[in-house]
């Protein structure tokens, strides 16, 4: 399919600081991350994946995804109200 030119994979961030910042330049992160409760929400989907890049392409459709993972739909509400 490529011939003799394979594309050359990205290189990765090499640690958490490098993934935050990442977050930070893009989505000003760090402005929001105080509000979120980790232990009851992740982050994931093709944010994450872009992000874990060195130098990530600033794209304008992305976006980030928070999954709760706590026990109960009455525990997720009860989170707002």
């Amino acid at each position: 399919m490529y011939g003799d030119n394979a594309p050359t994979p990205p290189e990765l961030v090499t640690s958490l600081q490098q993934f935050t910042n990442n977050l930070m330049d893009r989505f000003s992160f760090h402005k929001i991350n105080s509000f979120i409760d980790f232990s009851k929400f992740v982050l994931a989907g093709g944010s994450v994946l872009t992000y874990m890049i060195e130098n990530p392409p600033h794209v304008i459709s992305s976006d980030l995804d928070f999954f709760y993972v706590g026990q109960t739909f009455d525990e997720f509400f009860n989170l707002f109200v």
